[in-house]
């Protein structure tokens, strides 16, 4: 069963993100708020009205994120094939926090089957310049 799950949660990480790159630039996006890309550094993820805020979040490795909830309601954070993140519910006004090691990107959504669609959102680890890696975006 978690194997079927897993695989329904890659496709539709998969849709989405073949989406976003099919869709031009000055698209509806912003992780389904129905505005632009939202991309910012920092270390927290806002989960406020079907949205990840921002929608692309900029961090380095080791840093930890907060996946805020300011919902009214339950919200689950995954990753892509289920290599982090967890299935568990994130509780209204609670918080999960997740440690990034390695740089890459790390694409997550909601899995509640009316919020996949619209919740989606990528975090970006990257080495910053002068240590050890090539820096930049």
């Amino acid at each position: 069963m978690r194997r079927v799950l897993v695989s329904v949660v890659t496709t539709v990480v998969a849709m989405i993100l073949v989406s976003a790159v099919a869709t031009t630039a000055g698209a509806s996006g912003g992780g389904g708020c129905g505005g632009p890309v939202s991309d910012a550094r920092g270390s927290v993820v806002r989960i406020k009205g079907f949205c990840f805020l921002p929608t692309i979040l900029r961090v380095h490795p080791g840093q930890t994120v907060a996946f805020r909830n300011r919902d009214g309601f339950s919200h689950v954070v995954l990753g892509a094939n289920a290599v982090w993140g967890s299935f568990s519910q994130v509780r209204s006004h609670r918080q999960v926090r997740y440690r990034f090691l390695r740089p890459g990107v790390y694409p997550y959504v909601c899995t509640f089957p009316a919020h996949w669609r619209t919740m989606n959102g990528m975090l970006n680890v990257i080495q910053p310049a002068g240590r050890g890696g090539r820096g930049g975006n």
